[in-house]
């Protein structure tokens, strides 16, 4: 398999969701430029990352809307349905299943895990919350292959490696932590809000 940088792979979902803006719109073409000035790149960044993945452009012609977006979804696998299970029914596991709709890209969520006895048994948005001692049952009856992990601190690192030896493929990691799943089969994409917000101001300091 031809490796493709980690940035590279970020950018998809962007060009994905700035096509089918331009889709809805009523374009049916586009070009590299376009793309660049739109989502502040270069388009010679943009010709590099979708050649990447094979070869979507025409010179002279651009790009067929229709058929990158179709290419892209392909390529990130949407078209493949993934289920989910939310580990941790805190603020952000709750707001997840309360607001976040997951259906358009072929995501289903399909449980949701805490330790509460309060929660334990109760619907939100549809999804029923288990006790965490039954995960490894409802896990397997759903076939879940992505879990969001939003537990605390304390228990990041077990309830993550309680999920890998039960073969969960994917870890959406919310608890700033260092899983310590580099070595494993399991894939981890870490969320960090407070990296996020140091990030946003480092662009507001003005120079001194």
């Amino acid at each position: 398999m031809r490796y493709v940088s980690k940035n590279t792979v970020n950018r998809l979902p962007k060009y994905l969701h700035y096509l089918q803006d331009l889709k809805q719109n009523g374009l049916t073409r586009t070009s590299s430029s376009v793309i660049a000035e739109a989502l502040g790149m270069t388009a010679s960044q943009v010709r590099q990352d979708l050649s990447a993945f094979g070869n979507y452009g025409a010179q002279g012609y651009g790009y067929d809307i229709e058929k990158l977006i179709a290419n892209i979804c392909e390529i990130i696998g949407v078209y493949q349905p993934h289920s989910i299970a939310v580990v941790g029914v805190g603020c952000i596991g709750r707001a997840v299943l309360g607001h976040m709709d997951f259906t358009s890209y072929n995501y289903r969520v399909c449980a949701a895990f805490d330790i509460d006895p309060n929660v334990i048994g109760t619907t939100i948005n549809g999804v029923q919350v288990y006790s965490i001692d039954v995960i490894e049952e409802i896990l397997q009856r759903h076939r879940v292959d992505i879990c969001m992990l939003t537990v605390s601190k304390s228990a990041a690192k077990s309830v993550a490696s309680k999920l890998n030896q039960l073969k969960v493929r994917g870890i959406w990691n919310f608890t700033n932590v260092n899983l310590g799943l580099d070595k494993t089969e399991t894939v981890v994409e870490n969320v960090d809000f407070l990296d996020s917000l140091l990030t946003l101001t480092y662009y507001l300091k003005k120079d001194i």
